[in-house]
Parts: structure tokens; sequence; C-alpha cells
């Protein structure tokens, strides 16, 4: 643990060491911490040294030695350093002496007192290879390890017995012919593997490759361009020459709604994309029409439905009910009930109850829906006609609109009477004293009963019922009575 200390007098902030004792502050003002540290270990050096033709570095880990330029560092006494030997590309390391390591692997030094160590690199062999490019053409060729790039750098050295890649690269319109010399045989679609054995040279031809001119007409908004670059035809036609034998993509931009037509395409790998192989002057043409979709419209009840252009006129009475329009377009779907029906709603591509606006992005289909409309009730209408007595029993004739019930009440001396009319017409009410009334009858002086006699005509339809009165006067038995028809 270190000792510490309060300055009383301003020093400098930082290191000393004396006395084998190490000094550092934190501080140069009254007050500032003082930590000590020591006595100082011993420190011992370590030499390094590299032997041999061959090239190579050698490291040390912990750090201190990196040699090449750093050889000779001091580390604390009886520290333990681990050297690693590093070859160059033409090199290999032969092995430790010294310090008590031995061997190739990594030398581990125990720093008890001043040691050297020596680290041997060996030389390979080299070997030259030599290459050059020729024909009508042009390209390069590279190798791996790095070392050559000919036409301007076409001669290197490189280890005896390693394999060296050359990989040729034509450049554009230009083709790989043959290789030759050390590559003799190699096919051209591969890089050649020289083994440098011996000093080898290696020779790549390369051809020219002859042009054939694609032209490329537009009809309609739209623009094509290719892959390999070239063609690029906007508001007019255009042309390019391309590689004999290669393969151009045109790819077609169309207009937003409207879609393209090739024509003269060796292939057609999808809508907007025309394959041309070029075996010889080749000519294609783009053509970029709208797009357009079905509208198809339904009536369901009794009504039609037009659109305000187009072939949709009148569908539901007699016209045709689809048709084709451009995508994009806008249309306006109007229905018109036929009589004594509503329009009810659009449903499908369609809602609502007003016109349907459209802008077609694909097929579509809407129907519009009709309602009869409910029939308003015929007022009810009763005539009374003919009233027969006998005795206590009478007939009234009455004349109603319709199909309904026909009720005659008249209070407690009249049993109540029900007739069903089927239809409009004439009907026979019967009409009779009730118990009670029989009775008021015969205690009548004259013989006589008027009874007030209310008929109410209820049609099957619904809607206000009619009423109409009749003064009624039965007589005992025996003597008649006939009244001429009656007011409603």
């Amino acid at each position: 643990m270190p000792v510490e200390y309060w300055l009383t007098d301003a020093e400098p902030t930082g290191l000393a060491i004396s006395k084998g004792e190490v000094y550092v502050t934190n501080g140069n003002t009254e007050g500032s911490v003082l930590d000590v540290f020591g006595p100082t270990a011993a420190a011992n050096t370590l030499t390094v040294a590299k032997t041999g033709a061959g090239v190579g570095t050698v490291t040390s880990k912990p750090s201190g030695i990196s040699c090449g330029s750093a050889c000779v560092a001091e580390y604390t006494a009886g520290e333990i350093v681990k050297l690693t030997a590093s070859p160059d590309s033409h090199s290999t390391f032969a092995g430790w002496s010294g310090g008590g390591c031995s061997g190739t692997g990594t030398c581990t030094v125990t720093m008890s007192e001043a040691k050297s160590v020596s680290a041997t690199f060996t030389a390979i062999p080299q070997q030259t290879l030599t290459v050059s490019v020729s024909g009508s053409g042009q390209g390069t060729l590279t190798s791996s390890p790095a070392g050559i790039s000919c036409p301007s750098a076409c001669s290197e050295h490189f280890n005896e017995s390693s394999t060296v890649p050359l990989t040729a690269s034509p450049a554009p319109h230009s083709r790989l012919a043959a290789w030759s010399g050390a590559c003799a045989g190699t096919l051209v679609s591969k890089p050649c593997q020289v083994t440098m054995s011996a000093a080898k040279s290696v020779g790549a031809e390369f051809d020219a490759i002859p042009q054939r001119t694609l032209e490329v007409s537009l009809s309609g908004p739209g623009s094509v361009t290719s892959q390999p670059a070239g063609i690029n035809c906007g508001a007019s036609s255009c042309s390019e020459e391309f590689d004999e034998a290669s393969t151009v993509t045109l790819t077609a931009t169309p207009q937003i709604h409207y879609q393209v037509a090739w024509s003269g395409c060796g292939a057609v790998p999808s809508p907007d994309q025309c394959e041309v192989t070029m075996s010889a002057a080749e000519s294609v043409s783009a053509t970029f029409t709208p797009i357009h979709h079905l509208l198809s419209v339904n009536v369901v009840g009794a009504g039609s439905i037009s659109a305000d252009h187009g072939q949709i006129s009148r569908c539901g009475a007699g016209g045709p009910c689809s048709g084709p329009y451009q995508e994009g377009e806008a249309i306006t779907l109007t229905a018109s009930p036929a009589p004594g029906f509503l329009f009810a709603g659009f449903s499908g591509a369609c809602g609502g109850t007003g016109p349907c606006h459209l802008t077609l992005e694909a097929d579509a289909a809407a129907t519009a829906n009709f309602a009869a409309i409910p029939p308003v009730p015929i007022p009810a209408k009763l005539t009374l006609g003919k009233l027969t007595v006998k005795g206590a029993t009478a007939t009234l004739r009455a004349s109603v609109s319709g199909p309904g019930t026909l009720s005659a009440v008249g209070g407690k001396d009249l049993a109540r009477a029900n007739v069903v009319a089927a239809k409009a017409g004439e009907l026979t009410v019967p009409l009779a004293l009730s118990g009670a009334g029989r009775r008021a009858l015969a205690r009548t002086r004259r013989g006589k009963l008027k009874v007030p006699v209310a008929v109410t005509f209820a049609p099957i339809e619904g809607g206000a019922a009619a009423v109409a009165t009749k003064l009624v006067t039965f007589v005992a038995t025996g003597r008649g009575h006939h009244s001429k028809p009656g007011r409603r």
C-alpha cells in the first residue's frame, strides 16, 4: 500500500524518483496529496538479435521489444516475457537460441537476470514470373499474392514452389481468347494456377468483341433503359452498340396508369422487361397504352343505372351493364328508380344513396338497389242502403269500398252484428234485437221500438274506418215496416 502525505510547500505536479522511492503528486498547492511508492524494484535488460538471410520481426508481451527497430528493453526482475517471431512473405522462421529458448514456437523468458535471445530467419528461394498481354482487345492480368498487374507491372518474384493464381480481366468490349506459356491449355473461363518450381512466363491474348447495334423505338408516354447501360430512351427513340452474342435487358417505365407492349424481344421475363440476344443488329419497339379496367353494374328491383360517360347507360332498362374504363379515370354512376319504386342505395364498389363517384384502379362491380314504395291506403267508404224490418229483426244493405269488416252496434237493445266483405261492393248486414230489446219492444204501447244503429267499416289494408248511422224502428210481430235508404 502507498504511504500518503500532505504537501506543506508547493511542489510541481507529476512524478519523481528519489532513493528508491516514487513520489506522485496531484497538485502543486499547499494541501495537495502526495503518494509515495517504493522502494522501486530492480530491472533487468532483455536483448534480441536477428540472424540469417531472411527477414522478420520479433515482438514481446508485455510490450517493449519490437525488433525491427526496438531490440532492447528493460523488465522488472523476475518478470515473464513472451517473444513471438513473424517472418515476412519471402522468409521462414528457423528457430530460437539463447535465453533458454529453442524451436519455432513462442519463446518464454524469465527475467531473473539480463538475457539475450537470437531469432534466425531463413530466406525462401525466389523464382521470377513474367507475363504479357496481346491481341486486338484489351485487358489486365493480376496475381494473388499481389505483384503482377500487367500491362503496368508484368514481372515479379514469388516463393519457389508456391502456387500463384493469375486472373485475366478483359476490358469492356474485349474477351480473353487464350492462355499461353505456362498457362497453355487453361480454359479461358478460369484463372490460371502457376506453380513456381522455376522461372515461368505466361501470355494472355485478348480479342476485341464485334459490336452490334440495338435500336429501340417508343410510342406513347414512357421510357426505356438497358442493362448493360447504353439505352436511355425518353421522349424519342434511341440506339446503342453492344457486344456480339451478349444479352441486353431492356426495362420499360410507363407513365402512371399506362402499360407497355413489346415487339422484337427474344424473351419477356416480366411485363416491363424485354431480353435481346445481340447475334446481329436488332430492333425493339415499346408501345405504351392506357390500362383499362372493367366496371360492371347490377340492378335489384325496378330502376336503372347510368354512367356519366362510357358504355354503361340505362342498365336495368335494356341498356349495357358493363364497360371498360381507363385506370385513374373518374366515373359517376346515377340511379333512376322506376315509377312506384325508390332508390334504396348502392352496394359493392359504391355506397350511399347519392351519385357514386369512382376512380378505377382494378376491375370493380356495383349494385343499385331499388325498393317498391309502400301503397298509400285508400280511404274507406261506406254507404248504407235499403232497410227491411221484420218484427225484432231487420236487414240493412250496405256498400263498401274494398275488403274489410262491417260491424253494427245499437247499445243494449241490439245484438252486435259482424259481416266480412271479401271485396268492394254491396252486402247485407243482419240486425236483431237483443233480449233486452225484445222485452222493451213488448212493453211499448204502440208496438214500436226505435234503435239508433252505428255501422263501422274497417278496411283490411288498414287506415281510418268509415262510420254511418241508421235509425231502425222495430215493430211487434205482424206489424211490418219498410224504410227508404238512409244517408251516411
